[in-house]
């Protein structure tokens, strides 16, 4: 579980790298970049200013011809700057460049098949029952040490509940495979039925778990139904009540 956690960590971080190699700056960063755009606009403005005073000062003999060429100088210095600073924002606004995108890629790719042979070791390591049921029976506990193959709980579905009862000769021919028979018991909700899915061709004793001395020598045939519906209130061992000629 740790081992499919990390993974994923993982995975997650080199996306969000790669996602944000595929998107320029943030706004917050374009925002600083803005501002030094204006201020640079500002001092290209006072430079400009600057030049044209010495320009005419420099024509009239007033003002030399250094401090004319200091003035272009700045002017041209404060232009420079600007345009910096404009293409600074228009790159900004770009993805990287496509070799670090496709490494991103790439990173992601492995952080993948990463995160995918954990969950597959996962996956092994757990073991789920095929079918939903009630246990039966716990062959280890936990601490306990399992060798391959060995069952852990014996697990009883609610499909595979099954009635058993038995019938004498007289009436066997009142019961076929497909027959509806009415089940009840002390906890059975109301209208229970059970489709025979079985009859048995040989007759045999009665068995003694139905603790009954009068039929105890007689000849019966047993008879396996499953029950159509509320099977999980069925169970095992529970004695029932079997009704024979059950309407549909």
């Amino acid at each position: 579980m740790a081992r499919r956690d990390q993974a994923a960590a993982r995975r997650q971080q080199a996306q969000a790298q790669l996602d944000d190699l595929q998107k320029g700056r943030r706004p917050e960063e374009i925002a600083v970049v803005d501002a030094q755009i204006r201020e640079a606009e500002a001092r290209i403005a006072v430079a400009q200013r600057e030049f044209e005073r010495i320009e005419k000062l420099a024509a009239s003999k007033v003002a030399s011809l250094k401090a004319f060429d200091n003035a272009r100088g700045d002017r041209d210095m404060a232009a420079a700057a600007l345009e910096r600073l404009k293409r600074e924002r228009r790159s900004q606004l770009l993805p990287a460049r496509s070799d670090a995108v496709e490494a991103a890629r790439r990173n992601v790719a492995a952080a993948q098949a990463q995160l995918a042979e954990a969950e597959t070791a996962l996956r092994e390591r757990s073991v789920y029952a095929p079918k939903a049921g009630m246990v039966q029976d716990v062959f280890f506990r936990e601490g306990e040490v399992v060798t391959e193959g060995r069952p852990v709980v014996a697990i009883l579905p609610p499909a595979n509940r099954k009635l058993l009862f038995y019938v004498p000769e007289v009436d066997l021919a009142r019961i076929s495979r497909g027959a509806i028979v009415g089940v009840g018991c002390d906890s059975c909700p109301s209208g229970m039925t059970a489709k025979v899915t079985f009859v048995s061709g040989e007759a045999e004793f009665t068995p003694p778990v139905i603790f009954s001395v009068q039929n105890r020598e007689k000849l019966v045939y047993k008879i396996e139904a499953v029950p159509q519906a509320n099977a999980a209130a069925l169970k095992p061992g529970q004695p029932v009540d079997v009704v024979l000629d059950h309407e549909r």
